[in-house]
C-alpha cells in the first residue's frame, strides 16, 4: 500500500497518503487483534481472500474487479496530488479518512455481532 500510495504521490512528503496508511493499519490491527482472540476460524477465513480464493468464474471475475478497484482508490488520488489536480481543502480530507474510520468501526461491529458466543462455538 505504501507503495501504492507514495509511488503514484512522487514523494513521502504526501500527508493524506500517511494518515490514510496509519488509519487503514491501525484499523486492520484492530480487527485482526480481535479475530485472534474471538473468532480464529473467520480469521482463516478472511485471510484466503482475492480472485484466487474464488471457486466461481463469477465470483472471481467481481473480486478482480473489487481488487483493482482497490489499487485505483489508493493510485488516483496521489497521482492528482502528484500532478497538483483538485485542491482538496484539509478538512474536506481529514473528513474523508474520519469516514474511512468509521467505515473499519462497522466493519468490526458487523464482525463482533456475528462472532459465536464463547458458549455456542
Amino acid at each position: 500500500m505504501a507503495l501504492l500510495l507514495f509511488g503514484s504521490a512522487g514523494t513521502m512528503a504526501y500527508w493524506q497518503g500517511w494518515v490514510y496508511l496509519a488509519i487503514f493499519t491501525g484499523a486492520s490491527a484492530v480487527t485482526t487483534g480481535y479475530l485472534i482472540q474471538r473468532d480464529p476460524a473467520l480469521l482463516e477465513r478472511r485471510m484466503s481472500g482475492g480472485p484466487t480464493a474464488e471457486t466461481r468464474p463469477v465470483q472471481k471475475v467481481i473480486m478482480l474487479a473489487a481488487s483493482l478497484a482497490f489499487i485505483a482508490l489508493l493510485v488516483v488520488p496521489a497521482l492528482d496530488y502528484r500532478l497538483e489536480g483538485a485542491q482538496v481543502p484539509r478538512w474536506l480530507a481529514i473528513a474523508g479518512d474520519l469516514l474511512v474510520a468509521v467505515g473499519f468501526a462497522f466493519i468490526l461491529r458487523v464482525y463482533r455481532e456475528n462472532t459465536p458466543a464463547p458458549c455456542c462455538i
